[in-house]
């Protein structure tokens, strides 16, 4: 260790240093020399350079541009961040990250061949959509579904029930008839449906 002689202490900033204080940061400053290895001066004059190169990249007009951009935006990039924070709290976002690592594992699974026989299995089904989508019967859903939950609310008492008497006054009934008819027709076409398949 090598010793910093001093001489006295001149004046400065309107005060003199004590010569004690002189020799603590002279013993301090050889403390630091001794310590620094060759691996320390290196790191060091590293990272110089990296906060050298940011202060450059900071410093450019784009970069300025950017800052004053986000520098009007605060409010809504505070908003942002505390969005993200309740999601990163609540599990969201780690929800997010597992839904998007399946996603990418089922891209990187698909090939062109299972594609293609994916979408020629998906074909048919989403023809039969496209068809029921065009489907009187899919306009009338609603007012069906309507009609049996009415039904099912209201069961028919045992006195309305009745016997033959009552299905024939019933059968006579113009509603009963359209629904008769209806159901009839319904079973001829399907009849030939259900043989061929």
């Amino acid at each position: 260790m090598s010793t910093v002689t001093t001489q006295p202490a001149t004046a400065a900033a309107g005060g003199l240093l004590p010569r004690e204080r002189l020799e603590e940061m002279a013993a301090l400053l050889a403390a630091v020399r001794d310590a620094l290895s060759a691996e320390s001066v290196t790191a060091m004059t590293r990272l110089a350079v990296q906060l050298g190169e940011a202060a450059d990249e900071l410093t450019r007009p784009e970069m300025a541009s950017l800052l004053s951009e986000m520098a009007g935006s605060a409010p809504a990039l505070r908003e942002a961040l505390r969005l993200l924070r309740e999601l990163e709290a609540g599990g969201t976002l780690r929800r997010l990250e597992a839904l998007l690592a399946l996603v990418q594992a089922v891209t990187d699974a698909l090939t062109s061949e299972s594609l293609a026989g994916l979408l020629g299995r998906l074909l048919p089904w989403l023809e039969l959509l496209d068809r029921l989508g065009d489907s009187r019967l899919v306009a009338k859903l609603p007012a069906l579904v309507q009609a049996v939950d009415e039904t099912l609310a209201e069961p028919p008492s045992p006195r309305e029930r009745g016997g033959m008497l009552r299905l024939v006054r019933a059968v006579r009934e113009p509603e009963i008839q359209d629904a008769l008819t209806a159901g009839l027709g319904l079973m001829r076409r399907v009849a030939p449906v259900l043989r061929a398949g």
